[in-house]
């Protein structure tokens, strides 16, 4: 990375001192400022690119400048953001907190069942813990206040604490 007005300084990394070896560099661009960006750059073998950038908010951008505390954006068509399963269990999960970080509010999850096969989970959360509420399995039924259908056919489930519902094919 180079700039224009010469307001910031990069640490580029070198194969063996070679200069025309480029493999990254960290930037700080703004650093004669009241405020400074620190960016993230690596070599794709015919251009220098940046990858991440920290704002002087402290907002984060992957793959592009960020609006928000995490901005993620794939350029390429592919997927922005990964979260992988636990090793112990096969979930993952996408959890809302609460401001100071110190209650669970609800969430998303996913748990693999086997290979290519998922449930896609809701939790929400009543004073207590968060519980799963609905799901939509891997067949594509929707199940309300249940884990499971009663049967093969239901495409969609609500259970309450006096009876359920249930609609079937």
């Amino acid at each position: 990375p180079s700039f224009s007005n010469g307001d910031g300084f990069v640490f580029d990394y070198y194969n063996d001192g070679n200069p025309y070896g480029r493999h990254g560099s960290i930037a700080v661009i703004g650093a004669g400022t009241a405020t400074a960006d620190m960016s993230f750059w690596t070599d794709s073998g015919s251009a220098v690119t940046e990858r991440m950038r920290i704002d002087s908010s402290g907002n984060v951008g992957i793959g592009c400048t960020p609006v928000m505390p995490l901005d993620v954006m794939a350029n390429s068509g592919a997927n922005a953001l990964s979260l992988r399963t636990r090793v112990g269990d096969d979930y993952s999960f996408f959890t809302f907190r609460s401001n100071n970080g110190t209650e669970d509010l609800g969430g998303l999850a996913t748990h693999r069942t086997a290979a290519n096969t998922s449930n896609l989970l809701f939790y929400t959360n009543n004073g207590g813990s968060a519980t799963e509420r609905m799901r939509i399995d891997a067949s594509g039924a929707t199940l309300v206040n249940t884990t499971a259908k009663t049967n093969s056919g239901t495409r969609l489930g609500v259970w309450a604490d006096s009876g359920s519902v249930s609609i079937e094919t």
